[in-house]
């Protein structure tokens, strides 16, 4: 299940930078010069992804009640043989304050834990080049790739087989 959304969501970050309908745009405000907030990019992720999956019967939903009376931000499911197979995945901006310990502190504390996500877990960041948080020893990530390496890195080898990090590319084109 978490290889399939992220495949899916690679082919839209695809779509959104290279059709001609640029739908990059939607997550931006005043063409290119501020991204919309967290929120707002989430649901946009949430209709998109949930328009691909649908016809596989995988339902994706926003803000899936969790352990302890928490929610996560999206939550990909599906039902095999009688029983249900959850993917949670939380949703950081670049700049987000908690941006390096979410995978951590969210995702795979409160989330994973989820019988049905038999400890699984996608961390999916925003990458839109602009005013990164600073990683824990300074460096700034260049772009999203760094981003996604050093977001990696700081994951347990023995967990990294359940936790994946995917950042979508979402950065303005320069001229």
């Amino acid at each position: 299940l978490r290889a399939l959304a992220m495949q899916h969501l690679n082919d839209l970050q695809e779509r959104w930078r290279g059709t001609d309908a640029f739908a990059l745009k939607l997550f931006w405000r005043d063409a290119g010069h501020a991204p919309k907030i967290e929120n707002d990019c989430r649901d946009l992720l949430l209709e998109q992804l949930r328009d691909r999956l649908k016809p596989l019967n995988i339902l994706v939903g926003r803000e899936h009640g969790a352990a302890q009376d928490k929610r996560v931000d999206l939550c990909a499911e599906f039902m095999h043989d009688g029983r249900r197979i959850a993917l949670p995945i939380e949703v950081k901006k670049q700049d987000h304050r908690e941006l390096w310990t979410a995978w951590r502190d969210q995702l795979q504390r409160l989330y994973t834990v989820d019988p049905d996500a038999q400890g699984c877990g996608l961390y999916l960041v925003l990458w839109f080049g602009v005013k990164t948080a600073s990683h824990p020893e300074g460096l700034k990530p260049r772009d999203a790739e760094q981003l996604r390496i050093a977001l990696e890195e700081r994951i347990p080898a023995a967990d990294r087989h359940r936790l994946a990090v995917q950042v979508l590319d979402l950065s303005w084109p320069e001229a």
